[in-house]
């Protein structure tokens, strides 16, 4: 079971979860300031896993998290749009080809109707990378990589403030210790 809830500056709420045993689903309530929705299924298939959930202040909301296609983990997306009153289908956030094993995703607002998502992707050929996309008015950007290095990465996170400032935080295994590391 996991759990995520945030709020916009406006009062709305968001909830999303994980929930079930072998057949897990995804589900998002919106709270509009008057009552919370119905819910919605987010996930488009069987074992999401590791999601990550971001509203920016105009009650827009971004969850992305990491579902697997059977062999790798794969980035997924969905968008309420405060405007529409909707969730959008699913979106991938990356555009590995072939794809690659993508996991533990977090994501922030950085602007009204902006979004930055980072992951970690693994190669199995020993390259462990920090990717990350940038959503906006277009969608999702093409992928890059923020961190490229040969020992394993774990658990990017990532927050901003202000106006285009970022902070991405990591742990790198170097040896048999556990480094932090952080970009700015």
């Amino acid at each position: 079971f996991e759990l995520n809830l945030d709020f916009a500056g406006d009062g709305t709420a968001v909830l999303t979860f994980i929930e079930g045993g072998s057949m897990s689903q995804l589900r998002g309530f919106y709270f509009d300031g008057f009552g919370w929705d119905a819910g919605t299924i987010l996930s488009s298939g069987d074992f999401p896993s590791q999601s990550s959930m971001a509203v920016d202040d105009a009650g827009n909301v971004m969850v992305v998290w990491s579902e697997s296609d059977g062999t790798r983990g794969r980035m997924r997306s969905r968008i309420f749009e405060r405007g529409m009153a909707a969730w959008t289908p699913v979106l991938p956030v990356e555009g590995s080809a072939p794809p690659l094993d993508n996991q533990d995703p977090r994501v922030v607002h950085d602007g009204p109707g902006e979004f930055t998502a980072v992951w970690t992707q693994d190669d199995g050929g020993g390259n462990a990378n920090i990717m990350q996309n940038h959503y906006g008015v277009a969608g999702w950007d093409s992928e890059g990589v923020l961190v490229d290095v040969l020992d394993p990465v774990i658990h990017p996170r990532i927050t901003t403030w202000g106006m285009g400032q970022a902070l991405l935080t990591y742990e790198r295994q170097v040896a048999a210790n556990l480094v932090l590391e952080a970009i700015r």
